[in-house]
This record gives C-alpha cells, sequence and structure tokens, in this order.
C-alpha cells in the first residue's frame, strides 16, 4: 500500500535530524563565512 514508510515514526526522526543538521552545519558555515576576513 506503500504506507510502510509511516508505520516506523524512528525513520521520520532521522530524516528530520539528518535534515537538521544539514542546515545547523550550513548556518555555521555561514557564521564563518560573515565572521572571516573576507567580510565586507
Amino acid at each position: 500500500m506503500g504506507t510502510q514508510s509511516f508505520n516506523k515514526p524512528e525513520d521520520k526522526i532521522k530524516k528530520v535530524r539528518r535534515a537538521y543538521k544539514k542546515a545547523a552545519d550550513f548556518w555555521e558555515y555561514e557564521d564563518k563565512i560573515e565572521t572571516g576576513p573576507t567580510c565586507m
């Protein structure tokens, strides 16, 4: 039926955590650029 993925909440949590980590890494990278020597 295609509802298998919805029956495993831990998979959803893993996806969210992965996305959150990716976003956190991205913002950390942006902060480094902003506070770096190349900042205008």
